[in-house]
This record gives structure tokens, C-alpha cells and sequence, in this order.
């Protein structure tokens, strides 16, 4: 797992930031944690994985670059969509794995 320069936050993780960050890096058990990352395959924009799903021996193979971090699944999914909107506003794309990695 790799971690963006600039990681994005929900508005109940954002306190939380750096210790959810350092526990992701450690492998340790989060609960109601979820992580944004780049996407998995070229039809998606983002991916939303749960933080307890990573732990799973599959994920630790996976190249899984985060872009974000979330308290709760429905504020991973408002997290979505600030990103995504953040990037058509500044881009008027959707390219939003181009915006991310720059």
C-alpha cells in the first residue's frame, strides 16, 4: 500500500488523519475506517475499500495507492464525490488518476 503526497479526509476522519495513516502503514485493525484509492482498473474513477478488507492476505499483494481516508462508508462516499468534483472543476475532466498523481 502506498499513500498520495496530499491525502484527502472526511470531515469526521480529518482529527484523526495522521494516527489512521500510521495504523493503515502498520497493518493494524481499524474499525469503520475506509480508505480512497486510485482505482483498480481503468472504468473506475476512485475504489473505497474498508480498512478490516486490507488486512485480508489477497490485498497485501495489491498495488493500492491511497488518495483518502474515511470515517464511515457513506463519508467515503462523500469523499468521492469532493474529489471527483474538485478535479472537474479545476480539470472540466474526469480524469481523475491524472489529477491525483501529478
Amino acid at each position: 500500500m502506498t499513500f498520495n503526497d496530499f491525502i484527502y479526509a472526511g470531515e469526521k476522519a480529518t482529527k484523526k488523519k495522521n494516527k489512521i495513516i500510521k495504523k493503515l502503514q502498520k497493518q493494524k485493525f481499524l474499525v469503520n475506517t475506509y480508505v480512497v484509492a486510485l482505482p483498480a482498473n481503468e472504468e473506475n474513477l476512485l475504489d473505497i475499500y474498508s480498512a478490516k478488507m486490507l488486512l485480508q492476505p489477497h490485498y497485501k499483494d495489491m498495488p493500492i495507492h491511497v488518495v483518502g481516508v474515511a470515517q464511515g462508508y457513506d463519508e467515503a462516499l462523500e469523499l468521492v464525490r469532493d474529489i471527483v468534483d474538485e478535479v472537474y472543476t479545476k480539470t472540466g475532466s474526469f480524469k481523475v488518476s491524472e489529477f491525483l498523481k501529478q
